[in-house]
Parts: structure tokens; sequence; C-alpha cells
């Protein structure tokens, strides 16, 4: 309503939606122990998860981010090449570090190729706790 007057438009049609084709390569980051459903981390301390990738027509080897992790949490241990699953491998550990002075939150994260069409996880809890 502008001064008291309905007033409309139209945003035409909406195209149909439909369910296209499975990716040919998935992503997955996962909790170590495989009847979490998150991963935890203190501050000061390390965590481990698995990062996992279903290739499809994907050779060679692809590297990949670990997108929306807390200020002062960081990837640790990830060489010049960075986060990286080497060719003919489909899995590998990785270790988060976090800063002793992160605040305890729960943030949703996942992990990105940086290859091909960029397939993407599913997101994961990543909770920082309380410090013992």
């Amino acid at each position: 309503m502008i001064d008291e007057k309905l007033v409309t438009k139209s945003l035409g049609e909406i195209a149909k939606l439909s369910i296209g084709a499975e990716a040919a390569t998935t992503v997955s980051l996962d909790p170590i122990d495989k009847t979490a459903t998150e991963i935890t981390i203190q501050p000061g301390q390390r965590a481990s998860a698995w990062l996992r990738v279903k290739r499809g027509p994907q050779k060679g080897a692809m590297t990949f981010e670990v997108e929306n992790l807390p200020h002062g949490v960081i990837v640790a241990d990830i060489g010049l090449s960075g986060v990286m699953i080497p060719d003919n491998q489909e899995e590998r550990q990785i270790f988060l570090r976090c800063a002793p002075w992160v605040k305890p939150q729960i943030r949703p994260c996942h992990a990105r190729a940086l290859q091909g069409d960029t397939p993407t996880s599913a997101p994961i809890i990543l909770r920082v706790s309380q410090r013992n």
C-alpha cells in the first residue's frame, strides 16, 4: 500500500525446477570419529578430520580450501601445495589448529575443491569448546 492505494508488479513466470545429474566429483569433510556428527576443538589445541573425494572423471592432484573457519582456526601442516589430495588417492587426514584466544563458538564449515567445477562438501559443524 502506498498512499492507501494497492500497488502491484508482475514478477513474470517462475521457471520449472528439475533435478540435475549426479555430480561427477564429490567432496566430504568428516570427523575422525565415525560416530561423531561434528568436529570439536579446544583453544590452543589441534583436531583432526578426514577430507575425502570421489573423483569421477577428475584426474591429477586436487587442492582444497576449508572455508568459513572461525578467525584463529587454520588448517595446519599443509606445506607448499596447500591442502592437497594427490592423484590416485581419495582421502587425506587434515589437522585444524585453534589459537589459544579463540572464544567458544559453533560454526558450520566446508571444504571446496579448486579444480573442475569446484565441488563443495556439505557443511559440518566445528565446535570450539571451553578451554579446560
